[in-house]
């Protein structure tokens, strides 16, 4: 009777397992990492809106820049915006020069008004999350006739009305935390803006986030993330990489998935 394995049939085994861990490991390390961004991605949303709607409550305003105490959106700032919002998170306020000593470079495809600045307000939560106020964000309205109808030029195109102006606060979200790496777009850290005359926290691309702006009125549902998801190689992809999230029901949707 046999009473055991030879030790050519042993290698085997262990070679016959070590390829299948080559080839399912990688994959499996991929689905558990973005499990955990997603986890804490929504949980960096809830914690901001939730911010943003205590502020509006505790103060009776149903306008949020008049909930932080502005006299106009356009008076909004990074230090204005983590002042109002901080008494209602758990954990410190820094800056980001305590932190990284320097502006932090997120892509260098992307405008530098996406970068994360030295003099930017940081809060750091319980979780590990760093929330970054970043800079005002002004968006021009579109033209409308005296009857109300938006207007376009010869073209056909929607015209701007620099009269007309949507401010909203840019906000950045650290999902580990800005002192550990990699501090990439899409990878750990992702753009949000908050809609000054409301509080609501929307992801940047997203369909409300178009909505907004009035770009979509030609193509209801549109979202600028339409042209990449998640980690595309498109210059400003990897910044709608929120909006393809909070659209897409809190799941990370990459390129070649």
């Amino acid at each position: 009777m046999r009473r055991g394995f030879t030790l050519a049939e042993v290698l085997l085994t262990l070679g016959i397992i070590g390829v299948v861990a080559a080839v399912t490991l990688p994959s499996l390390q991929h689905n558990v990492g973005k499990n955990i961004a997603q986890t804490q991605f929504m949980k960096a949303v809830n914690t901001i809106q939730n911010a943003n709607d205590a502020v509006m409550a505790d103060k009776g305003e149903d306008i949020f820049w008049r909930a932080c105490g502005l006299s106009g959106s356009a008076n909004m700032n990074s230090a204005n915006y983590m002042n109002c919002i901080s008494p209602y998170l758990r954990g410190y306020q820094e800056t980001v020069n305590n932190i990284t000593g320097a502006d932090v470079s997120l892509d260098a495809g992307l405008d530098s008004a996406l970068k994360i600045k030295k003099d930017y307000k940081v809060f750091n939560t319980k979780d590990g999350i760093s929330i970054i106020s970043a800079e005002l964000q002004p968006f021009n309205g579109i033209k409308k006739d005296e009857n109300g109808n938006y207007q376009k030029d010869s073209n056909g195109n929607y015209i701007s009305n620099n009269d007309n102006k949507y401010y909203m606060e840019t906000v950045y979200v650290d999902l580990n935390g800005l002192k550990n790496p990699p501090n990439a777009l899409s990878k750990d850290i992702f753009v949000l803006v908050t809609n000054l005359s409301t509080g609501e926290l929307i992801g940047w691309g997203s369909k409300q986030f178009v909505y907004i702006l009035n770009k979509n009125l030609d193509h209801p549902g549109y979202s600028y993330w339409n042209a990449g998801r998640c980690d595309s190689t498109s210059a400003l992809a990897p910044a709608y990489c929120s909006g393809s999230i909070i659209d897409n029901g809190g799941k990370i949707i990459y390129p070649w998935e």
